[in-house]
């Protein structure tokens, strides 16, 4: 268990952080009590997330290929 606190810059940093690194859990800390995102701000933080999700999602694909071809082979009487 690590417990870090950092300052960002703003809420985008901070989305990437959530998922560069997953963490389990979040506080923000702010004397605001609304935090406003701007709307080119918030469709910056949406592709950000969008394009993480699609390279999770296509390297997911890849090694499902990879694991057919294994398996595709020891059912063959192949060995890899």
């Amino acid at each position: 268990m690590v417990d870090t606190r950092f300052i960002t810059k703003d809420f985008g940093r901070l989305v990437h952080i959530a998922l560069l690194y997953s963490p389990s859990v979040f506080e923000i800390y702010s004397d605001k009590k609304d935090v406003g995102i701007a709307i080119g701000d918030a469709q910056n933080i949406l592709v950000d997330v969008s394009n993480l999700v699609n390279r999770l999602a296509h390297q997911v694909f890849i090694l499902k290929g990879h694991i057919n071809r294994l398996e595709s082979g020891e059912k063959n009487g192949k060995s890899a």
